[in-house]
């Protein structure tokens, strides 16, 4: 590994009163802190520092800075249990640049994050590129940690450890995480990694962290992923949104859809869009959910474009209700190829439907209905004809009595059978 020395200010106090058990620590140089306090006095009696300013003198850069720039992990010379600390930078650090290997003396404030619950991971916060000084560089300890033998990884927060043999018992989820069969999420904290369930590793390096109520470990590097094995990549079987829809698939089945036509934009929080096949009909509708990573690439979908879309198919369950979707992981898993196609509007006399079912995620335009009630604080209203008209792409605010002479939008199952018109011009009010 590369080591880099990064010249950094020297240390002021800034006002800061350091907290030290031992009045001559401050001529100490080398690579123990000769009595003064430790990353292992803070991490094994967090409780009696929470609050105070303290400094470490001489500790180890065990890693780069986070993919967002906002910490960095240390560790007291020699590693061991209660040996690891997260640095946090806590805002106007943007200049500062820390490598592995790299020798500190760090001033901040010892705090839990988060302060609120029950359990949490103690950090180092620094509000000063000058409260961090580069003293030289260092050797970094890589303990070899037996997941199977820690009951509680407490001791291990924080530290560089080695974990052995691994396998993912998931894929990459929407927060960049894989669960490992050691009990472990791996995270992308550094650098965004491929993976698979089923994929393993002959070894995997990293500090462990606990972050979001969640004991992880975050590799820094591809060289902290050693002997990749993985999956083949599954192969999507192609289908059409009528199959989908009669259940034929069993939860997150991998499938593909061709030449289907998007029968709206995205949604108001530009989470998804709805698709039909081309002409209608029964079971000819599909809501399309978007992971986060990949709903910037939705974000020019209109009504009209026809597309061709690979995803998981999904049943999301609510109380009483459960809507079938297509759910897109992964970048570059659907195209355009084409626009101005026709978007078919199915005319229902609602009160003639007794199953709403094999019109969910279709376009419909329905009769006269009037509002039973006043919008509610999740932006629905009830109508007369058994729906709930709901404000999936825009905020509506009919009155209670409102009449509408026709209304278009949407079918869901989502607490309850709604209807979502894309836009005002798909009401029409008396």
């Amino acid at each position: 590994m590369r080591i880099a020395l990064i010249v950094l200010p020297l240390l002021v106090s800034c006002g800061l009163a350091p907290k030290s058990d031992n009045p001559d620590d401050s001529g100490d140089s080398g690579d123990n802190n000769s009595g003064g306090t430790t990353v292992a006095d803070l991490q094994a009696e967090p409780s009696q520092f929470t609050g105070d300013i303290v400094t470490l003198k001489n500790v180890i850069a065990t890693t780069g800075l986070t993919v967002d720039g906002q910490g960095f992990f240390v560790q007291d010379a020699g590693g061991g249990e209660w040996s690891g600390l997260y640095v946090y930078m806590q805002g106007g650090l943007e200049d500062v640049q820390v490598e592995a290997g790299l020798k500190l003396s760090l001033t901040g404030e010892v705090k839990e994050f988060p302060a609120e619950e029950a359990e949490t991971e103690t950090e180092l916060v620094i509000t000063s590129a000058t409260n961090i000084v580069v003293t030289g560089n260092g050797d970094i300890t890589v303990d070899v940690v037996d997941p199977s033998s820690v009951t509680d990884w407490e001791s291990w927060e924080s530290c560089m450890v080695s974990l052995g043999a691994s396998e993912a018992t998931s894929g990459i989820n929407s927060y960049g995480e894989v669960e490992l069969d050691n009990g472990l999420l791996m995270d992308n904290l550094f650098f965004d990694f491929q993976a698979s369930s089923g994929d393993t590793w002959e070894n995997i390096t990293g500090p462990v962290g606990y972050k979001w109520g969640e004991w992880k470990v975050f590799p820094r590097a591809e060289d902290d992923l050693e002997g990749w094995i993985g999956v083949p990549a599954a192969v999507p079987t192609e289908t059409d949104i009528e199959t989908i829809q009669s259940g034929a698939f069993d939860d997150d089945t991998l499938v593909s859809i061709s030449g289907v036509v998007a029968t709206s934009g995205l949604t108001a929080g530009g989470g998804g869009f709805y698709v039909q096949t081309a002409g209608g009909g029964e079971n000819s509708g599909l809501y399309i959910y978007l992971w986060s990573e990949v709903a910037d690439e939705a974000s020019d979908i209109a009504a009209g474009d026809e597309l061709d879309i690979e995803g998981y198919v999904t049943e999301y369950e609510t109380e009483g209700s459960s809507l079938t979707e297509l759910t897109v992981k992964d970048s570059g898993k659907f195209s355009v190829s084409a626009s101005g196609e026709t978007v078919t509007v199915d005319t229902l006399d609602a009160s003639a439907v007794t199953d709403w079912e094999v019109w969910e995620g279709c376009l419909v335009q329905v009769g006269t209905a009037t509002t039973t009630g006043e919008v509610d604080s999740y932006g629905a209203v009830a109508l007369d004809n058994g729906l709930t008209l709901d404000n999936q792409f825009y905020d509506m605010a009919p009155a209670l009595g409102t009449t509408y002479t026709s209304l278009t939008g949407l079918v869901s199952d989502y607490f309850g059978w709604k209807l979502n018109p894309r836009s005002a011009s798909d009401l029409v009010a008396q």
